[in-house]
């Protein structure tokens, strides 16, 4: 070992290993810091919270659920895909919003045949719907629904999990989707 005074001026700035470590440690935190800022403003600016008044969208969302929605500001530019949840402007009252799924997007031919949907001629699996009795009240499907229905351009038609309590499509038919405000993200677990 050589005696410290022989040692070169470069060796002696050479950075130790406790310096490295704190280096590393405030390098890191530091990002670690700017990706949680990051993350709280896109949070912010792009999510809203809501919480489910009705049983339309049970089993998925119950009522009284307080679930999370990102924003979309431009959503006629937004291509919905069949099984994504939204929140829109009610057709009937501009003050209501709805929840429901997409079943169905500009072109899709849609037809019920009892409970089972069928788009472009293939039934679609529908886990997530709550079924009564293992089908739907026959009363609540009104002519709207007789044979089939092509959904529009720059619409998609959507309905409720809970398609026996379910105000949505069938009735109003397909909603334009200048109308969608949001897409459901998940249920608060409190």
């Amino acid at each position: 070992m050589t005696p410290p005074e022989t040692q070169s001026r470069d060796e002696s700035r050479a950075p130790s290993g406790a310096r490295k470590r704190r280096w590393v440690l405030l390098a890191g935190g530091s990002l670690l810091f700017i990706g949680l800022v990051a993350l709280s403003v896109w949070y912010r600016v792009t999510v809203e919270w809501y919480r489910m008044p009705t049983v339309d969208m049970e089993p998925t969302i119950k009522r009284g659920d307080r679930f999370a929605v990102e924003r979309i500001s431009e959503p006629e530019a937004v291509e919905f895909e069949p099984g994504v949840v939204v929140i829109f402007v009610s057709p009937h009252d501009d003050s209501t919003l709805f929840t429901k799924r997409v079943v169905g997007v500009a072109g899709d031919s849609l037809r019920w045949e009892g409970s089972a949907l069928y788009r472009n001629g293939v039934k679609v699996d529908e886990p997530y719907v709550e079924r009564q009795s293992g089908k739907e009240s026959p009363e609540r499907l009104d002519g709207w629904l007789e044979g089939e229905t092509l959904v529009p351009e720059g619409h998609v038609f959507v309905t409720g999990d809970n398609r026996a309590r379910s105000h949505d499509s069938r009735y109003f038919g397909a909603i334009p989707k200048t109308s969608i405000r949001g897409r459901f993200l998940f249920v608060s677990p409190w």
